[in-house]
């Protein structure tokens, strides 16, 4: 296995997400130093499908994916529920590993998985792109520098449009969990990365758009 700067990285892609064929390869398949060596489906057409468009060898099962030696890291877009046991797969593997947010749910499987690449000497990183935005440079700026006063409070909203196929289906909606990353790791980046939740509501839209009283959870 090469590390990361030792010429192209190799990346091999478990399950055929949304957000990999709309964002995520079509970026990898831009970058000179990054090949798709291959991409993993439980649907060996749907496999072929991604591959057909991006490049590598389709491959039926993550597993399979993992075995292979032309695969230097993984990029895992698989649901949420699925994160922790195969980043903890692919460490234990040997790949480095790109993982979409959320990474885990609980504090103890995150460490769990940190620590297994810190014992082997392996990159573990959350794909949270919006972290690399050079606007949020500019407000770190501004506050370092005291430009805008004391950061006193932060807020943030954050929402997915409802996408459609193209026979007017819905697509699955986005959990809980991968929307309500996006606020708490915004507010990690401004506020510091030992924040605490103190308390949560949840405020359910009607198919209206009128939202009840909030309920606690």
């Amino acid at each position: 296995m090469r590390a990361p700067g030792a010429g192209v990285l190799r990346i091999g892609v478990l399950g055929c997400a949304d957000i990999a064929e709309r964002r995520m390869l079509p970026s990898m398949a831009r970058q000179p130093l990054v090949e798709v060596t291959a991409i993993a489906s439980r649907s060996l057409a749907k496999a072929r499908a991604f591959t057909g468009r991006f490049g590598g060898t389709p491959v039926a099962g993550y597993a399979g994916l993992l075995e292979r030696d032309d695969v230097d890291a993984v990029y895992l877009p698989l649901p949420p529920e699925l994160h922790v046991e195969w980043t903890l797969r692919a460490l234990q593997a040997g790949k480095h590993v790109l993982c979409e947010k959320p990474f885990a749910a609980r504090l103890a499987d995150a460490d769990k998985a940190v620590s297994l690449a810190r014992e082997r000497g392996l990159l573990l990183m959350e794909s949270f792109m919006f972290l690399h935005h050079s606007q949020h440079a500019r407000v770190q700026q501004l506050i370092g520098d005291g430009l805008i006063g004391e950061l006193r409070l932060f807020g943030s909203e954050f929402g997915i449009p409802l996408r459609r196929d193209a026979d007017g289906t819905p697509r699955r909606a986005s959990t809980l969990p991968e929307v309500a990353a996006y606020p708490l790791r915004a507010a990690q980046l401004f506020l510091g990365p030992h924040l605490r939740v103190a308390g949560a509501h949840v405020s359910p839209a009607t198919a209206h758009g009128r939202r009840p009283p909030a309920a606690p959870c």
